[in-house]
């Protein structure tokens, strides 16, 4: 059985995750002990709430740079929600913040429109995932699946390569779903999304 992490830093959907992951046949260790992430087979961050006060808690946990090492190892780690966001360079959220740089990019405010349509912001609701490539964490999911989001800020990576699907409000396309080489994230909440969210869960473990 893989050991999987999920890291408590006091800003993550626990339970729905925790409960996601049962389902498909994996009791996760949740824990912000930095020998359980080192030793970790997969590594889980989720989170809610702002980019800084997710990085400042991480900071004093001292847990940067062993989420790092484990990433830059090559063990595979997947950010949910604001834990996609962490995964980035900077976020622009309340100011200017350093993230886990682990995807070069910028998280970025929703405009307040788009081609003259207003964009109510935070965006609330049900969305469909555009797939832009085939890819293991896709498998078993069709174009236009259903996907629960709850954000105001989208990812813009440096290198759009590592985007495998998106999503568009009022026709603003934004990425939802990211990989770059073992390092996974999705802006929804897959334990929120019915069938099709704990497929994306079953995937990334598969991968482990």
């Amino acid at each position: 059985m893989k050991k999987v992490v999920i890291v408590d830093y006091g800003l993550g959907n626990i339970f729905s995750i925790t409960q996601a992951l049962k389902v498909n046949g994996c009791t996760p260790i949740v824990s912000s002990d930095k020998n359980e992430i080192l030793s970790a087979d997969g590594i889980l961050l989720p989170g809610v709430g702002a980019f800084g006060d997710a990085m400042a808690k991480l900071v004093e946990l001292n847990l940067v740079e062993t989420l790092r090492e484990q990433a830059n190892k090559g063990v595979p780690f997947l950010g949910v929600c604001l834990g996609l966001q962490l995964l980035f360079t900077t976020s622009e959220e309340f100011g200017s913040h350093k993230g886990l740089d682990l995807i070069p990019g910028t998280v970025r405010r929703f405009p307040n429109s788009y081609k003259d349509i207003s964009l109510n912001v935070p965006f609330i609701g049900w969305n469909f995932l555009e797939k832009k490539k085939e890819d293991a964490f896709l498998e078993g999911l069709e174009n236009k699946s259903k996907m629960f989001l709850v954000h105001s800020f989208y990812v813009e990576p440096k290198d759009a390569s590592c985007v495998l699907g998106t999503c568009s409000y009022q026709g603003f396309a934004y990425p939802t779903m990211v990989r770059k080489g073992n390092i996974f994230g999705v802006q929804g909440h897959p334990e929120k999304s019915g069938p099709d969210g704990i497929k994306i869960y079953k995937n990334w473990l598969n991968i482990l």
